[in-house]
């Protein structure tokens, strides 16, 4: 057989299947799974496949439980696209430097000072996304 596709249901269509559990001793509470566990909390994930993929289709009122598995050979995901801030709305962006062909120019010792803004800027980010998912994470999340 040549790519076989294996679909798995109740024979009443009842949504059977529950949410894969992270094995014990996977789940060893670093802060790097502590930190996978926050990123892909909204991720529900119902089997895992070797060498094929799993596509679960959830149920419509409970995100926990799938009414149907199937495998698929050639896995595809929607990505959403991602629009980069405006820099009226960071400020810092204004003076970033973003044509990677400007730094290259650049005499030793420059470096520092032209990219600093960038830096600047991607530390209010992360600062903004640890205010935004404070009362949703474990403490101890993004130490540095």
């Amino acid at each position: 057989m040549f790519q076989p596709e294996l679909i798995v249901t109740a024979p009443d269509g009842a949504a059977i299947f529950v949410k894969r559990q992270l094995p014990v001793e996977l789940n060893t509470g670093s802060p790097e799974d502590r930190a996978m566990e926050m990123l892909y909390r909204q991720q529900v994930e119902f089997a895992v496949g070797h060498g094929v993929a799993v596509r679960a289709t959830a149920a419509e009122d409970a995100r926990q439980l799938a009414i149907e598995l199937r495998t698929e050979v050639m896995p595809s995901y929607e990505v959403d696209r991602m629009e980069p801030p405006d820099p009226a709305e960071v400020p810092p962006l204004e003076q970033a430097v973003l044509d990677m062909g400007n730094p290259a120019a650049l005499q030793m010792g420059q470096f520092a000072a032209a990219l600093a803004p960038l830096a600047a800027a991607y530390e209010g980010w992360i600062t903004a996304q640890e205010a935004r998912w404070q009362p949703h994470r474990p403490t101890g999340l993004f130490r540095r």
